[in-house]
């Protein structure tokens, strides 16, 4: 089974252990492509999906460090595939929140064509659900850990997710995301991940899909705001 990886970045701090775990698998992807700097989000994944050449995709952000065994993985639980199976989703540890939540998607890029993602904060999991009201499968591999996500998270990193999850969610579907982040990076992380709730309740939307460079504007912001207030 030939299956390629599909990197796509914005210059995150594990970037690097990103592309060598890519390169280091135990079964080697057919073809990688790497991504970088392409933004909002959804323009960067529906050019993915474009230039894909493979039956099946592995994506990833700069933020996944694959285990070497991956791809081993989901060879094996390709097994069960029917020919209505389109995704499965594995997990990755996550080092903001301290447990395991799904983030790798192994996909199949014709079928992912059929509804390219729009510019939409939450496009990204919802175009999936068109697809299984089409009929499309996924299947879900909650107990197998492909890797790790966030690890050894910027401050920045810990202050964008809560910030979209604010906006995504709402706070109280978040609460307990926070209480993780106090039990698992302490105090001080956990004062960053409030703080950003409280200013994605005050900006209220995201201006479309994923965009790095409205975060990093949103997240410059708030560090003058907090430097005002300390000053």
């Amino acid at each position: 089974m030939n299956v390629e990886a599909i990197v796509i970045s914005t210059d995150e701090p594990q970037l690097p252990r990103c592309v060598e775990s890519v390169a280091t698998q135990t079964i080697p992807f057919s073809k990688v492509t790497h991504i970088n700097n392409v933004v909002p989000e959804h323009v960067a994944f529906n050019y993915a999906m474009k230039i894909a050449t493979e039956e099946w995709a592995m994506m990833l952000g700069g933020d996944f460090i694959l285990y070497p065994h991956a791809l081993a993985l989901f060879i094996d639980a390709a097994e069960c595939n029917t020919p209505k199976t389109f995704l499965h989703t594995f997990r990755l540890w996550d080092g903001i929140v301290g447990r395991n939540v799904p983030s790798v998607a192994v996909l199949k890029p014709d079928v992912m064509r059929i509804h390219r993602n729009r510019n939409l904060i939450r496009d990204d999991w919802e175009a999936i659900h068109r697809l299984q009201e089409m009929g499309w499968e996924r299947v879900d591999h909650k107990h197998l850990i492909a890797g790790t996500h966030c690890e050894n998270p910027s401050d920045f990193q810990i202050f964008n997710r809560f910030f979209i999850a604010a906006i995504k969610f709402g706070e109280k579907t978040i609460e307990h995301s926070l209480n993780r982040v106090r039990a698992y990076l302490g105090e001080e992380k956990y004062r960053i991940a409030l703080d950003a709730v409280g200013y994605g309740r005050e900006v209220g939307r995201y201006p479309g899909s994923h965009n790095a460079n409205f975060d990093k504007e949103v997240h410059e912001r708030y560090l003058k705001s907090r430097e005002t207030v300390s000053g």
